[in-house]
């Protein structure tokens, strides 16, 4: 399994292959996170939030709806930008991919979601999540704040 710190780094002498603009939605119910496991690519069966890629010409939000609507059959009502983040994924020891976007705290929604998809959050560790992931949880969901999202913040995942 590879490890965050060999995700998140910058690697130099590498060629970056692919560069994906993301937007994804922290989605919370009671103490759970909801969490889709990636089918494809480096990241395949780690646990990412629901989202992806935003379409050339798109906007972040708009592209996130479609997504959220697609993935978890949930209407979002309401939204807000909760971090930025930026990730380098090695392929190999030259070539890397880089995801870059947005992930926004969504408040409020419309629909049912699949059960098997909520993941009581004091139960992830690292090695389940995607970098991006893991970051929500380690700095947004901690111990004493499952349901509350601090102000957005300027900082990428680059460590």
């Amino acid at each position: 399994m590879i490890q965050k710190k060999e995700l998140c780094m910058k690697q130099k002498n590498t060629i970056l292959n692919d560069a994906y603009h993301c937007a994804y939605a922290l989605l919370l119910k009671d103490a759970s996170i909801y969490l889709i496991k990636a089918s494809t690519g480096p990241l395949k069966g780690l646990l990412n939030l629901a989202g992806g890629s935003v379409p050339k010409n798109s906007s972040s939000e708009i592209a996130l709806k479609k997504t959220i609507k697609t993935q978890a059959n949930l209407r979002i009502k309401k939204m807000k930008l909760a971090t930025f983040f930026e990730c380098e994924v090695p392929l190999d020891a030259k070539k890397t991919i880089r995801y870059y976007g947005m992930i926004y705290a969504v408040s409020d929604y419309l629909g049912s979601s699949e059960q098997n998809n909520w993941h009581p959050i004091h139960s992830l560790t690292q090695e389940m999540v995607t970098p991006w992931t893991w970051y929500i949880v380690e700095n947004y969901l901690n111990a004493n704040q499952t349901t509350v999202i601090k102000e957005p913040s300027q900082s990428t995942i680059a460590t």
